[in-house]
């Protein structure tokens, strides 16, 4: 004979007395500098919790919201991106250890958000600053573990993911910043990410076009310019 639910504790009244989770939604701000670091922005937290601490920028979601509204909110309230900035949103994973806030049960919702390469911080509610991933400061909550899934996403997505990976190396780039964007995900710990056999793997990639321009870096050779070539929307 089968258990049925309520055999196991999960009837009515263990539900009722459960204390229901909020829901936030927490982003991780990604660009690639001029120097070819990946940045992160973060915000520095105004009350407690972990007041003071560095945190990813984030808000709790509300009853009428969808998820990339949320977000948007966060980018622009909290991380100081402008309201029309172009920007890249993808889903990284949801985290609901019941111990990650002390005030009481929680489920971050984390999105992926990838800014093009010169993206200064606007106006926003509090302090702002971008940190190299490789090297980031003590975070507060599990923001940490969000940042690490966040950069694996986006090894997986890079060169694959079309409108994400412009976001993030621009409507034209060269070679070398290509080999910069993996470098950092490399360095950042990110599993999978190298930088070895670029040009045959921007060559392989089919919405890419190799341009007839090069871009020289330093004292190195002068480095293909690649651009998208991405299908017209209807």
């Amino acid at each position: 004979m089968s258990a049925g639910l309520g055999s196991l504790g999960a009837g009515p009244t263990s539900q009722s007395t459960a204390a229901q989770p909020i829901v936030s939604v927490d982003t991780v701000p990604v660009r690639l500098d001029a120097d070819g670091q990946l940045q992160i922005r973060l915000v520095r937290r105004p009350w407690e919790p972990f007041e003071g601490a560095w945190a990813l920028p984030g808000v709790m979601l509300r009853g009428n919201e969808r998820l990339t509204e949320a977000a948007i909110r966060a980018l622009v309230g909290k991380a100081g991106v402008g309201p029309e900035q172009e920007l890249a949103l993808r889903q990284c994973g949801a985290f609901d250890d019941l111990a990650r806030d002390p005030r009481g049960p929680t489920v971050a919702l984390a999105q992926l958000a990838i800014l093009p390469p010169l993206t200064p911080a606007a106006a926003s509610e509090g302090e702002v600053m971008d940190a190299p991933a490789h090297r980031l400061p003590l975070l507060a909550f599990d923001h940490q573990r969000i940042v690490d899934a966040a950069l694996v996403r986006l090894s997986e997505i890079l060169l694959a993911d079309a409108a994400a990976s412009r976001s993030l190396l621009g409507a034209e780039f060269a070679t070398t910043r290509a080999n910069q964007a993996y470098a950092a995900l490399e360095a950042a710990g990110a599993p999978g990410a190298s930088p070895s056999g670029m040009s045959r793997r921007l060559a392989a990639t089919h919405h890419l076009i190799k341009t007839e321009r090069t871009q020289t870096f330093g004292r190195g050779k002068p480095a293909p310019v690649w651009a998208w070539h991405l299908p017209k929307e209807n």
